[in-house]
Parts: structure tokens; sequence; C-alpha cells
């Protein structure tokens, strides 16, 4: 279980570096002009995760799908698992991954645990050990729509200082999103930017 852990906190590591890193156009070095010289990429839905992976227009005029795959995944808790970056106006970004688990109660649980211990992970990527009432005072908002459950943190990314936020939600019944946001999303920034993902998330897989 803890190899699993490791491969699946690599996996998304690697997505935040991709939205947090190459945060602005400027970044050159870290694959943005590689990315903005590629046509859209087409998400290829053969997997249950892969149905939630919501459309670049969804999120907005002038986002782009750039890049998508399958990260490891423990087989004892996880079905399948998908992934997907997204580059947006203004060098905005936006990572989803997406995990189907087992049905069955068990399942459920240990999936929560397994995601939350990867955004547990990666929540100091977009704020510091002592912001811990942050997180608690978000956790008195209302719940994203379509999620049944989450959790969520924002900040400011380490490296241009553009808001970050990241948000782990449950969509009934069996699936878990994790969503890295950095700039603004139809308008909103921050929780709101990485809340408003996970929706299009589970409208997504809900259509």
């Amino acid at each position: 279980m803890a190899t699993y852990r490791l491969l699946q906190s690599a996996a998304v590591a690697c997505l935040i570096v991709a939205v947090l890193a190459t945060a602005r156009p400027s970044a050159a070095p870290y694959g943005v002009s590689a990315y903005q010289a590629s046509p859209a990429a087409t998400p290829a839905v053969v997997t249950n995760s892969g149905r939630y992976l919501p459309a670049a227009e969804a999120i907005g005029a002038g986002w782009t799908l750039v890049s998508t795959g399958a990260p490891e995944a423990d087989p004892a808790v996880f079905v399948d698992v998908a992934r997907a970056v997204y580059v947006g106006p203004d060098g905005t970004r936006v990572a989803v991954t997406v995990w189907t688990n087992v049905v069955e109660r068990a399942g459920v649980q240990r999936s929560w645990e397994t995601v939350g211990a990867i955004y547990a992970d990666l929540r100091f990527e977009v704020t510091g050990p002592k912001d811990g009432d942050r997180e608690e005072e978000l956790a008195t908002l209302p719940l994203p729509e379509g999620c049944v459950d989450a959790r969520r943190i924002d900040g400011l990314d380490p490296l241009y200082g553009l808001p970050g936020a990241i948000t782990q939600c449950t969509v009934e019944p069996d699936v878990n999103v994790l969503v890295i946001a950095a700039g603004s999303v139809h308008g909103v920034s921050g929780y709101a930017a990485s809340d408003r993902v996970a929706t299009l998330a589970a409208e997504a897989g809900s259509g």
C-alpha cells in the first residue's frame, strides 16, 4: 500500500509541477512553449474515471487540454484512474485527477483516505505549515456542487505568487476527484476556482 501511495503522490506531484511551475508564459524552460505550440489533446474516455475529465471548453474560453494520462493505482482500492492538465488564458493552469474506487463499503473509506493522503502531501505547495486555520475556515463552507464530501485549501503558489488551490471531492457513489488550480476559473480564484472545476468534473461524469 505504501508503494502505491508513493507512486500516486509522485504522479500528482508531477501535475502540480505542470500547474504551478509553468504558471506564467515566461517560464519556457518548464515546457509552456511546447504546450502552446501543440494542438489540443483529445481525451480518450475509455474508463469510468475518464468520463469525469471536463472538456476544456467547459472550463472556459481560451482553455486547452494539453495532457492526459492514467497514473498508477492500487488495484485493491481503485478500479481505474485518469488525469488531465489544462492551460488557460494568462498562464492559468488546472490539473484534474479522478479515481474510481472498488465497489464495496471499505473501498469508499480507503479511497477517501488514500486520495486524502495525496492531498495532504500537496497542500503545502500552495500554503505554509502554519496555515491550518485557513483549511478549518474553508471546511465550514458549503460543499462544491456535485460533491458529497470535500476538503480544500488555497493560498499562493511558491514560485510566482499566483492564487493556488486544491480541492478533493467525493462524487457518489465511488469516485474521488482531486483538482489543482493556479489562477482563475470562471472569474474566480483560490478555493472557488478549484471547487468550480470539481463541480465541472462531477457534471461531466453524470452527463
